[in-house]
Parts: C-alpha cells; sequence; structure tokens
C-alpha cells in the first residue's frame, strides 16, 4: 500500500511540475486571480493571405480545456467565412440591383449555413497558452492559422452546388472574385478578440 501511495504522489508531483512548466505565471491586471491574456490574443495577427481563429477555454482537464479551446478557434474561422459571405452577399445584391425573394433568401440561408458549420480541419496550430488558475482549473488560449486558398476552395464547393439552377447573376465565378475584393478591402477580424 506505500509504494502505491509514493508511486501516486510522485506522478501527481510531476504533472504539477509539468503543468507549472508550460505556464506563464498569472498577472494581477485588475484583481486577485485574473489570468495574464497573450498580446496575440488580445491583439491577433492579420494577414491578406490568412484567417486565424481565436479562443479559450476552462476546466479543470488540461488535455480536454486544449481540445475545447481548438475547437473553438476552428469554429471562430468558420464564423469569420459565414459572416464574409453574408456581407459579400449583401453588397454585391445591392450592387447589382437584386432584390431578395422567397428563392434566393432560402438559398443564401443554406449556404450560410454550410459555411458556418465547416470543420475547417487544416487550420494549422500556431499558439496555446496554457494558463493555471488559482482555484486549480486551466485556462487556455489557441491561436489557429487557415490559409486563404483553402477557404476559397471550401466556399467554392459550397457555392458550386446546384448552381445551374440559380441565375447566372448570382454565378459562383462572380461571387469569389467579389469576395477575394472584399477581403483585400476589408480582411475578416475573429469575434473572439471583440469579447
Amino acid at each position: 500500500m506505500g509504494k502505491i501511495l509514493r508511486g501516486l504522489f510522485v506522478s501527481v508531483l510531476v504533472l504539477c511540475i509539468i503543468a507549472c512548466q508550460n505556464t506563464q505565471p498569472a498577472e494581477n491586471r485588475s484583481g486577485a486571480g485574473q489570468s495574464d491574456v497573450p498580446d496575440w490574443f488580445a491583439s491577433p495577427p492579420s494577414s491578406g493571405s490568412r484567417f486565424y481563429g481565436l479562443a479559450a477555454a476552462r476546466s479543470e482537464d488540461l488535455a480536454k480545456t486544449k481540445s475545447e479551446a481548438v475547437d473553438l478557434a476552428r469554429a471562430d474561422i468558420a464564423d469569420q467565412l459565414s459572416r464574409s459571405l453574408s456581407s459579400t452577399l449583401t453588397s454585391y445584391m445591392r450592387a447589382a440591383g437584386i432584390r431578395p425573394d422567397r428563392e434566393t433568401d432560402s438559398w443564401i440561408d443554406e449556404v450560410l449555413g454550410k459555411t458556418s458549420a465547416l470543420p475547417v480541419r487544416e487550420a494549422r496550430h500556431i499558439r496555446t497558452y496554457p494558463v493555471l488558475e488559482k482555484n486549480g482549473d486551466f485556462t487556455v488560449y489557441v491561436l489557429l492559422e487557415y490559409d486563404r486558398s483553402m477557404a476559397l476552395n471550401e466556399i467554392t464547393d459550397i457555392l458550386n452546388v446546384h448552381e445551374e439552377e440559380r441565375s447566372e447573376l448570382f454565378s459562383t465565378a462572380l461571387l469569389l472574385d467579389r469576395m477575394k475584393m472584399d477581403w483585400e478591402n476589408n480582411p475578416p477580424r475573429s469575434g473572439s478578440a471583440e469579447n
């Protein structure tokens, strides 16, 4: 029994040491117990050729928390794509003088729903910042990077569905050209950074 307890104690000690090495000390900004938010989370990078997904998750299990943060960062990228496509469709319809009808609205809803549900599995993990909180929970901040050419491929696949049934005004090529122009003039931003 003594060997088991000693082994358990050593295991817990090793896990604590590993957790402390992977964690940077929390800095007290405005009160006790607040974690230090990494600079890249507060001011995410921007690029003409990449999307950046940000997320933070918190729980008592470090591995689960990291996994949840990565999933949330992927969802952040998919949300950026959906918001960007929605903005492109709205501005395109306004510029072309297209009035929405039931069929157009239904198609737009379907396209935006599929875009916001993209799994974004090819997003590259750039940074992780785990913090051990005073109560023993972990907060993990994550930054993912997703190439815009991959995003355009994903959106192209979604827009190509039933293209032959749509008006020529809604051709995939026209919409993608408009989206590229919109991205150059006003790159999408992470929704997580605004929180």
